[in-house]
């Protein structure tokens, strides 16, 4: 077995390369799995993905300075 990572680099292509993907799923060839979205410098993003972030956000746990250190390694 083998995961990859697959960005479609072209909006006029999404709907065509999801169906080919789903087919693929349906068929038990693959399983797909939608990540969160990635939000790049100057990415515009909408007030709902936002409200979405936020609402991540205000249901995680709270960490500790000394915990966010030695999640990150520092």
């Amino acid at each position: 077995m083998r995961t990859i990572e697959v960005a479609i680099l072209s909006d006029q292509d999404e709907t065509l390369i999801m169906n080919v993907l789903r087919a693929f799923e349906q068929q038990n060839r693959i399983s797909l799995r939608e990540k969160d979205a990635v939000y790049l410098p100057g990415q515009p993003f909408s007030e709902a993905e936002f409200d979405q972030l936020i609402e991540k956000a205000e249901q995680s746990r709270p960490y500790t300075y000394e915990e966010a250190r030695a999640f990150l390694g520092l």
